[in-house]
């Protein structure tokens, strides 16, 4: 696990190869469904940094409402994903709130901003990995069939 500060508290970050399969779920459902996005504005350049800030609005625009939905979905859930606990209040009593949907978006913006920060390079190791197995035997090896071989 992982201890990353963030204003006013920190967070603790679960290893991707702890986190349950019950929370992966959701986010590879929401990740699908960001397909949509593509659709909406076409193909982004890889390296996004390039983009004036009239790019920039010109492609938010055409991003339709309910496609933003999903991408807040997928922020909020890879994020309940990865955070195991956190401190991110002063508590009167003691205790923290507990790492649920409700609590984050209770948490005021430049956390929830960090939480975000912190959990989003994540995003791709909790996705299903397709490629071929290198194993000899796997049944993905490559074929020397439609080589004529």
């Amino acid at each position: 696990m992982k201890m990353v500060e963030i204003p006013g508290g920190s967070v603790l970050l679960r290893d991707v190869e702890q986190v349950p399969e019950r929370l992966v779920r959701p986010v590879r459902s929401a990740a699908t469904r960001m397909t949509r996005l593509t659709a909406a504005v076409g193909e982004l350049p890889a390296d996004r940094a390039d983009l004036t800030e009239d790019q920039l609005v010109a492609i938010a625009a055409k991003i339709p409402d309910d496609v933003m939905e999903d991408m807040w979905d997928l922020n909020d859930l890879l994020a309940l994903a990865m955070v195991a606990e956190w401190r991110v209040v002063e508590p009167l009593d003691g205790a923290q709130p507990p790492v649920t949907l409700e609590a984050l978006l209770e948490l005021p913006k430049r956390q929830y901003d960090a939480v975000q920060k912190a959990v989003s390079p994540y995003l791709n190791d909790l996705m299903t990995d397709f490629s071929p197995s290198p194993e000899p035997d796997s049944p993905t090896e490559p074929s020397d069939a439609s080589a004529g071989v």
